[in-house]
């Protein structure tokens, strides 16, 4: 005599229950620690320190930068191909707006060393970081030297 196996009609049901239970779980999981990750990135790209810096070309062909009140800062020569790379791309873009260079960049260090070059006219954003440290360089002298700065030309 064979005894017929009788299926609970809520087994189904309970294993469903179940795993979306345990998928519930897993994706609040996920968020929360994902949450968690973009809140400690946010921090670390906060500024630590930014100056507002004026950029001019010379008739020589130069890059004349001044401070908020005027104070030159540095004077650029033939040298500075990264430089200029960085401001005509900003500067084309700001010539769309009518601004010229009477306006100023702002030049920041976030908490976790980008350095960043922003066009506060345009909103437009350049982490100079990103192009390596030697190009990084050139921006994170003048964000923090005070004195004048004369960059050598070559030839």
């Amino acid at each position: 005599m064979k005894l017929k196996e009788q299926k609970d009609p809520l087994l189904p049901l309970a294993r469903t229950i179940i795993f979306l239970l345990i998928l519930f779980v897993v994706i609040v999981f996920f968020i929360a620690s994902n949450k968690k990750n973009n809140e400690e990135q946010v921090k670390d790209f906060s500024v630590e320190s930014s100056r507002l810096l004026h950029f001019y070309d010379t008739s020589e062909g130069k890059i004349l930068i001044t401070d908020q009140r005027g104070k030159k800062i540095s004077v650029v020569g033939n040298e500075g191909g990264f430089m200029r790379a960085v401001l005509r791309s900003l500067a084309k873009e700001r010539i769309s707006f009518g601004v010229g260079p009477e306006e100023p960049f702002e030049i920041t260090a976030s908490k976790n060393g980008l350095i960043s070059i922003i066009d506060p006219v345009t909103g437009r954003k350049i982490d100079v970081s990103s192009f390596g440290k030697n190009n990084a360089e050139i921006f994170t002298t003048l964000l923090f030297k005070t004195e004048n700065l004369i960059y050598k030309e070559e030839g």
